[in-house]
């Protein structure tokens, strides 16, 4: 993964457990769980937790505050960290953390 495909803060949050599409049914819409909190492109003013084939046709495909976020588990933000943050990041996972926070 290269440095500018890294999650900066404010493009990610983290959720106990993934929600489900807002766009799942349950009967005729079955979906993944949400990977995404973002605004709609239908009207630009509702959000809605997406997954990922969702966010792909309703998402505004732009991550960070106000645009949306990518909603990670405890266990993916630790995969994240390892893989994908720490080779190019080296503050700590709770600097990191505080970090977004603050934004």
């Amino acid at each position: 993964m290269k440095q500018s495909e890294v999650l900066k803060p404010g493009q990610f949050t983290i959720v106990s457990e993934l929600p489900k599409c807002d766009f799942s049914d349950g009967v005729a819409v079955i979906c993944k769980p949400a990977k995404f909190d973002s605004v709609c492109n239908i009207n630009m003013r509702s959000w809605a937790n997406m997954c990922s084939a969702h966010y792909s046709e309703y998402g505004i495909g732009k991550l960070g505050v106000g645009y949306g976020q990518k909603l990670l588990t405890d266990n993916q933000l630790e995969e994240l960290y390892v893989n994908e943050i720490l080779p190019f990041d080296k503050r700590s996972l709770k600097e990191i953390w505080d970090d977004s926070l603050r934004e």
